[in-house]
């Protein structure tokens, strides 16, 4: 890769470890009053696509799976194709990845992909990156190298405040959205999957928010019937209907990973949620108590909210103890109060906010 520092540590640190401005004597300023746009005014634009139908130009997207599945690799394809022409114009492409090193994964990585190594800038290990803390930081690298790409794997590592509060997800990617949008690059996030029975969309770690955030998430998954084959599925999409899931294999023979890809097929990411769990289920005799709780109360708001005296009521019925039931409400669902007697309601959280 062109600059083994990349972004520059002495830069960073003066941006970082200046003294604070002097504080103002004056009086803070009220936030500006929200702005109203009339829709006719507002020109209709349609989506730029970095790899239709997965990626968006200007748009956050998820990559998530179990470990070893290939999700860092498939990133790593995504960078290369994007410096070599495969998706559009050669272009440059941006991978925060905080768990493998330059030298010896990510570089011979991107090589065997095909990329052009002179397109491809990747972050210091040493200090690495937090978002949203470094977003201006990344905003400057992805202009200065005219990156239409921005990979960051894995999420977490880079996430400021706490990954389960959607608040704290929402601060932390708002600026990140902006940044995409305001530039045009297509930022990859790459998570891993919880232990969870639920479904497909409430699988991967951290808060719902965060599929929230995303215009597309995919999920990389093992073949149920073949274990050397790879699937690509779509979790979710808002700029369009739902894709085929996309085969592909990772080659370790000659190669320090290569993605090979082979073709379409049926399965969806719920078939591959429904097979890893009872791989999950089977490995270990069975679903603990939360587990099951949650795929009980999925079950139940399935069909719109439900009064949480019912909910209570029901769930203690069905065995599952009240500490269960709330933590299980916790991570899938949101309370509320509606009516004039103000009944507390609970819905299933929202995959868009």
């Amino acid at each position: 890769m062109s600059d083994p520092t990349l972004f520059d540590p002495e830069w960073r640190s003066q941006l970082r470890d200046d003294p604070p401005p002097a504080k103002s004597t004056r009086r803070p300023r009220k936030p500006a009053p929200p702005r109203f746009l009339k829709m006719s005014e507002v020109p209709i634009t349609e989506t730029e696509w970095l790899w239709e139908p997965f990626l968006a130009a200007g748009k956050l997207s998820l990559v998530e799976g179990d470990p070893g599945t290939g999700k860092s690799t498939l990133s790593t394809w995504i960078a290369a194709a994007v410096t070599c022409g495969q998706m559009g114009p050669p272009s440059g492409a941006i991978v925060v990845n905080l768990e493998d090193t330059p030298g010896d994964v990510i570089g011979p990585r991107l090589r065997a992909n095909g990329a052009d190594l002179e397109l491809c800038h990747a972050v210091n290990l040493e200090l690495g990156l937090r978002v949203p803390e470094d977003v201006e930081i990344l905003r400057e690298k992805v202009r200065d190298t005219r990156a239409r790409l921005v990979v960051i794997d894995p999420l977490m590592a880079v996430l400021g405040g706490d990954s389960h509060k959607d608040q704290d997800v929402r601060k932390a990617l708002s600026p990140l959205a902006a940044m995409a949008a305001d530039t045009g690059a297509s930022v990859v996030l790459v998570r891993h999957l919880r232990k969870t029975d639920g479904p497909a969309m409430y699988s991967g770690g951290g808060s719902i928010g965060i599929l929230g955030a995303v215009r597309t998430a995919m999920r990389v998954a093992v073949h149920p019937e073949d274990p050397d084959q790879r699937v690509l599925a779509m979790v979710k999409s808002n700029l369009g209907p739902m894709p085929r899931s996309r085969l592909f294999r990772l080659d370790y023979e000659t190669t320090s990973g290569r993605i090979v890809w082979e073709g379409d097929c049926e399965l969806t990411a719920e078939d591959l949620n429904t097979h890893d769990r009872s791989q999950r289920q089977r490995s270990k005799g069975g679903s603990t108590k939360l587990e099951k709780c949650q795929t009980w109360l999925f079950s139940e708001l399935a069909s719109g909210p439900k009064p949480a005296e019912e909910i209570t009521s029901r769930a203690k019925a069905a065995g599952h103890t009240e500490s269960t039931l709330r933590r299980a409400r916790e991570a899938i669902a949101t309370t509320d109060k509606t009516g004039f007697q103000a009944v507390s309601m609970w819905s299933l959280k929202p995959a868009d906010w």
